[in-house]
């Protein structure tokens, strides 16, 4: 009995699985059988007409292209420099007796006022030293001068004895050659004429001591006069002067002080002569200088910011930096700010630039992004798809690009991509990021019903 129950057990097991094997075969079965009406997943999928993809498109930001007159502008940032300083030095060593109200750090001066008075007690002691020597040296000047003449009348009296006596000689042996002398008077006479002879050498030596004591004399009193002028200056140069208006730098000075001989007392800035030097790069600085290598008759705006207010100046390109420094690059070119305009500037302000060029006409102003470095612009055409041409590039300024040329006519009103991206080029199809979004249910693909 166990035997029969295992064995009906055992066939309703294969029964089962029999069945569940022919129910899930039953779509193919039918599918090979003619007929039947089932069809195959395959034919279906092979009867089922594909659907055609839609292109895409890519959403992009458009601009008009539009003609304009602009000036350029080439920015810079600068620092304000002193065209000229003065240092305020001690002319003499002595102690200061007297301090000007103004000669404080930061005060302005005019041209002619005392800064500082030094004590004059030594230079006028010096002044009456050197007035004194002068008066001796003159004195001694004079005597030389009186020995001089003295020494030459002595040797013109010389002279003439010494022709007397030559005359005499000659008239002596005159008379021996005749026979109405004897050797005797002839030999007197030639011992007289050589006396004579020795009086004049004697008191020509005695006549050019003399002048060599008279241009020592001279010497001298050309000494005492220098020493006297520098005595006289010295002085005079008690006080210190402004000598141009500016304003007071590095002040160090306090009455009663000892100060040395061109000791430092302050510095002198001339706020009239004011200049900023700023460094541009080698294409800017071509823009401006004109075909000789000269810096061009340009304007120039200098503005210093305080924060919430901007104070600005004009100026004026002046000259080039003799020197390039390779490691920062470019040139630094110098500009002079006007007088009238400088008064609220110091050296070491820290200044934007910007120099403007002449006016070009005619020109489109397009952002920095929408042009490539090789001066690529992709234009929308009628049937939204873009196109790429070569624009001539007339100048690069921050996030702006400025182009022109014959060619832009033909530009003027067409729509440009303001910014590239790497997917889009030549015949992509776009899209307006201002036009509405249009009906997804429009665009997607109807599906299938089986």
């Amino acid at each position: 009995m166990r035997f029969v129950s295992r064995a009906v057990m055992g066939l309703f097991a294969i029964g089962l699985s029999v069945a569940v094997l022919v129910l899930g075969a039953s779509p193919y079965l039918g599918c090979m059988l003619p007929g039947s009406g089932l069809e195959c997943a395959s034919k279906t999928k092979k009867r089922k007409a594909p659907s055609a993809r839609a292109e895409r498109e890519f959403a992009v930001r458009l601009g008009e292209i539009e003609l304009t007159d602009m000036r350029p502008q080439v920015e810079a940032f600068g620092e304000i420099m002193s065209g000229r300083t003065l240092a305020l030095r001690a002319p003499l060593a002595g102690r200061l007796l007297r301090v000007s109200d103004s000669f404080r750090e930061g005060a302005g001066v005019s041209a002619g006022q005392v800064l500082v008075a030094i004590d004059a007690a030594d230079p006028e002691a010096r002044k009456a030293d050197a007035a004194a020597a002068l008066a001796e040296a003159q004195a001694s000047l004079a005597q030389a001068r009186e020995a001089v003449a003295s020494a030459q009348a002595d040797w013109a009296a010389a002279v003439g004895q010494r022709d007397l006596r030559r005359k005499a000689y000659e008239r002596q042996e005159q008379l021996g050659n005749r026979g109405f002398s004897t050797a005797a008077s002839i030999e007197t006479a030639e011992l007289a004429l050589a006396e004579a002879e020795r009086a004049v050498i004697t008191r020509d030596q005695a006549r050019t001591t003399a002048q060599s004591t008279l241009t020592q004399a001279e010497q001298q009193v050309a000494r005492a006069r220098i020493a006297l002028d520098d005595a006289t200056r010295d002085l005079g140069e008690t006080e210190v002067l402004a000598p141009f208006d500016g304003v007071l730098s590095g002040v160090d000075a306090t009455i009663g002080r000892l100060v040395n001989t061109n000791e430092e007392l302050g510095e002198l800035i001339d706020t009239a002569a004011l200049e900023v030097g700023f460094r541009v790069s080698y294409r800017d600085f071509a823009r401006l200088i004109d075909d000789r290598g000269r810096l061009k008759d340009a304007e120039v705006n200098v503005t210093l910011d305080f924060g919430e207010r901007h104070v600005s100046a004009r100026a004026s390109l002046e000259r080039v930096s003799a020197q390039v420094d390779t490691a920062q690059g470019g040139r630094q070119v110098f500009a002079r700010l006007l007088p009238e305009d400088g008064a609220v500037f110091r050296p070491g302000d820290f200044v934007s630039v910007s120099v403007r060029e002449p006016v070009l006409r005619d020109v489109a102003v397009l952002p920095r992004s929408a042009v490539s470095e090789a001066g690529v612009l992709l234009i929308l055409d009628p049937e939204n798809r873009l196109e790429a041409v070569t624009v001539s590039v007339l100048r690069r300024q921050g996030e702006r690009v400025v182009i022109g040329g014959a060619d832009l006519a033909g530009l003027v009103g067409k729509r440009f991509v303001v910014e590239r991206l790497p997917q889009l080029g030549q015949g992509v199809k776009v899209r307006d990021l201002s036009a509405p979004e249009p009906d997804a249910a429009a665009d997607a693909p109807a599906r299938d019903r089986s």
